[in-house]
């Protein structure tokens, strides 16, 4: 496989960047850069309906299709909290940390200078609480792979970034390759490659603000109140933006239904 960085997914929703970087000639790390955002779909003209999208939750699923060559160091895996926000205590130390328009301000810019914000506003650190921006959940799947549940801390939507790419690897992989073949792969361009993916539920797709693009058909439907025939079209074309792109797509109609919203191709860089 070429050596460029491959990127699918389903508008702005989520942003995906990395890299596997090797330090020794056997051994390298996965660096992942996760993003959320929402996504507005549907503004070209031969679109038959706009909207807007966020994903409420998801599972990053990382995969080593050349088996035979990567292998993943199992002790080096991150399972621990991803990126942390600092976060005011209640005024009350003896109760639960509530939480204030002050807090809600930088958890949403999605911030990581959050000692400058808190020295800006002359807090005190000493009542400072660190918790994650997004709850992540490792699991080493059936099949081997490693996984990550990402779901909000604060509302309803996951938004901003999960992890430091720089200084928080996700895990450590052996190069299982002999000097000689890592030497002719690099002499014939190719590279082993680690894919991320993003997986989810139907159910953890939020689609609103959708409107049908011919302002005729728009006008009839909001007389009627037929928030089922917007819908429908809103998942329409969800699941042929999907399909375009070679990505995993169910049922859309069904809340159960496995979908997979975005993938990344990283090749081993040396």
């Amino acid at each position: 496989m070429d050596n460029q960085n491959q990127l699918r997914a389903l508008g702005e929703m989520i942003a995906i960047d990395g890299w596997v970087a090797s330090e020794r000639s056997a051994e390298c790390s996965l660096h992942l850069d996760v993003t959320f955002d929402e996504a507005r779909l549907g503004g070209s003209d031969d679109a038959e309906v706009r909207f807007r999208v966020r994903i409420r939750s998801c599972t990053v699923v990382v995969t080593i299709p050349d088996a035979g060559k990567l292998a993943v160091q199992r002790g080096s895996v991150d399972r621990e909290t991803p990126l942390q926000a600092r976060l005011r205590r209640a005024a009350d130390h003896g109760e639960a940390h509530g939480l204030d328009r002050d807090v809600a301000e930088f958890v949403k810019a999605g911030s990581i200078e959050y000692d400058s914000v808190i020295k800006r506003r002359g807090l005190d650190p000493a009542t400072q609480n660190s918790i994650p921006l997004v709850n992540a959940s490792h699991r080493t799947m059936p099949n081997g792979n490693h996984s990550w549940k990402l779901k909000p801390s604060f509302g309803q939507h996951l938004e901003g970034k999960v992890w430091n790419p720089n200084d928080e690897p996700r895990m450590r992989i052996d190069d299982l390759r002999s000097r000689e073949e890592r030497e002719s792969d690099e002499k014939n361009g190719l590279s082993p490659v680690v894919m991320v993916e993003i997986q989810c539920k139907r159910e953890d797709i939020d689609i609103y603000d959708i409107r049908m693009n011919d302002d005729e058909v728009q006008r009839e439907l909001e007389n009627t109140r037929n928030h089922a025939v917007r819908k429908a079209a809103a998942e329409g074309f969800i699941r042929s933006q999907l399909l375009q792109q070679g990505l995993t797509v169910g049922d859309m109609t069904k809340v159960f239904s496995n979908l997979t919203v975005a993938d990344y191709i990283m090749p081993v860089e040396y």
